[in-house]
C-alpha cells in the first residue's frame, strides 16, 4: 500500500506529500480550466455563426428559374458529323483461349461476329444522334499479314491472300448497310504496319496488303451512289471539313510514334506540331490506331483519339504488359463547337475467372 500511494517520477519514487507533487497537480488544474474556457468561447463563437447563417438564409430571396433563351444559331452550326473509327481489325490473327489463359480466342469466325456487334451499336448511334454525314476512317492493321515477325505464320488463321479477300468482304458488308441509316459515307484510310510485304525496307513503302483491301473495297462500292472512299495511298491522310468552320482531321496508323507505358500521348503531341508546320496549320484532330488500347488525350491544339483493336488481350500483350484489354472501337460525333460525344463500342467482353465456390469444392473433390 505504501508502495501504491506512491508516483513514479524521472524514474524515481516520490512521495505524495513532496511540495512538488503539490505544485505540479495546480499547474494541471489550471491548464485544464484554461481548456474549458477556450471551449466554451468557441461553442459561443459557433452558436453566434449558426444564427448569422441562418438569418442570411431566411433573408435570401428565390432564384428564377426561368432562363435567357438560346442565341439565333451560326451558319453550320446545325450540321453534325459523325466518325467511325475502324481499325486493327488483324483479320486472320488467330488467338486461342490456351495463349490467353482463357482470356480471350479470336479467328475469322469471331471477326465476323464482332463485325455484326459493331454494326448493330453503330446503327444504335446513328439512330440516336441522326448525323448529317458519316466518315468512317480506316486506321490500317486490317489484315494481320503472314511475314511481319518471325513464326507469324503459325500465329493465323487463314494465308494472306484470304486475309484481304475476307477484310474486303466485311468491310464492304458494314459500310453498306451503315450507308442505309445516313445521307452519305465519305470511307478515308491510311495503311499499318501488318499490311507490308515482309520486313521494314524490304519492299517499296507503297506495297501494302491494307492499301490492296481499300482499292477493292473502293471498287466494290462504286455502285452506292452514296458511297465515296478515299484512299490515298500513304502513311497518312488529312482533310478538312467545311461545314465545320475547316476542322481538320489527320489520320495516322501510329506505327511510327514512340509510346511510354503504351500510352502514346508525348509522341502523338510531338507528331501535331511536325504535321502542323507540314501542313501550314495544326490538325484539330489526330486519329489514330495501332496501340490497341482506346483513349482520348486533349492537346495545346485539338485532341488525339486513339482507336482500340477487334483483337483484345492476346499472349504477345500479357507477356509485354501484363493487362487483357477489351476489343473496343469508337465513333465520334462533331459540330461546329468540336468533339461532341463519343461512344465506346464494346466489341466482346474480358470474362470473369474468378472462380466461384462451387468451382472450389469441385476442384477439392
Amino acid at each position: 500500500m505504501a508502495a501504491a500511494s506512491r508516483i513514479r517520477r524521472d524514474r524515481r519514487l516520490v512521495s505524495p506529500s513532496d511540495p512538488r507533487v503539490e505544485a505540479l497537480v495546480v499547474s494541471l488544474q489550471s491548464r485544464v480550466r484554461e481548456l474549458e474556457a477556450r471551449l466554451a468561447d468557441a461553442l459561443d463563437l459557433r452558436a453566434a455563426f449558426q444564427e448569422v447563417v441562418r438569418r442570411e438564409v431566411v433573408a435570401l430571396q428565390s432564384v428564377p428559374l426561368d432562363l435567357d433563351p438560346p442565341g439565333p444559331r451560326q451558319e453550320g452550326e446545325g450540321f453534325v458529323l459523325a466518325v467511325l473509327d475502324v481499325g486493327d481489325m488483324h483479320v486472320g490473327e488467330l488467338v486461342t483461349p490456351e495463349d490467353t489463359g482463357g482470356l480471350n480466342a479470336y479467328y475469322v469466325a469471331e471477326c465476323r461476329r464482332r463485325a455484326g456487334v459493331l454494326l448493330d451499336r453503330a446503327l444504335e448511334v446513328l439512330e440516336l444522334h441522326r448525323p448529317d454525314r458519316l466518315h468512317v476512317h480506316l486506321l490500317g492493321d486490317i489484315i494481320t499479314g503472314e511475314r511481319i515477325y518471325a513464326g507469324q505464320a503459325w500465329r493465323v488463321d487463314v494465308p494472306l491472300i484470304r486475309q484481304v479477300i475476307i477484310a474486303e468482304e466485311v468491310l464492304a458488308s458494314l459500310i453498306a448497310r451503315l450507308a442505309e441509316a445516313v445521307p452519305e459515307v465519305r470511307v478515308y484510310c491510311v495503311a499499318g504496319n501488318h499490311g507490308r510485304a515482309g520486313r521494314p525496307g524490304e519492299y517499296h513503302p507503297s506495297t501494302n496488303f491494307d492499301t490492296l483491301v481499300y482499292d477493292l473495297l473502293e471498287r466494290r462500292l462504286a455502285s452506292c451512289p452514296r458511297v465515296r472512299v478515299h484512299s490515298p495511298g500513304g502513311p497518312w491522310c488529312v482533310y478538312e471539313v467545311p461545314e465545320l468552320g475547316g476542322q481538320t482531321h489527320l489520320l495516322l496508323h501510329g506505327d511510327g510514334i514512340r509510346s511510354s507505358l503504351s500510352i502514346p500521348y508525348y509522341g502523338v503531341d510531338r507528331a501535331s506540331r511536325d504535321w502542323g508546320r507540314t501542313l501550314g496549320r495544326a490538325p484539330s484532330y489526330i486519329h489514330l490506331g495501332h496501340f490497341h488500347r482506346a483513349a482520348g488525350i486533349q492537346l495545346p491544339r485539338g485532341e488525339q483519339l486513339v482507336n482500340g483493336s477487334w483483337v483484345g488481350a492476346t499472349a504477345h500483350a500479357l507477356r509485354q504488359f501484363r493487362e487483357a484489354v477489351a476489343p473496343e472501337q469508337r465513333m465520334h460525333l462533331f459540330d461546329s463547337r468540336g468533339l461532341v460525344c463519343t461512344h465506346r463500342i464494346r466489341l466482346a467482353d474480358v470474362p470473369d475467372l474468378q472462380p466461384s465456390a462451387m468451382d472450389v469444392l469441385e476442384a477439392v473433390r
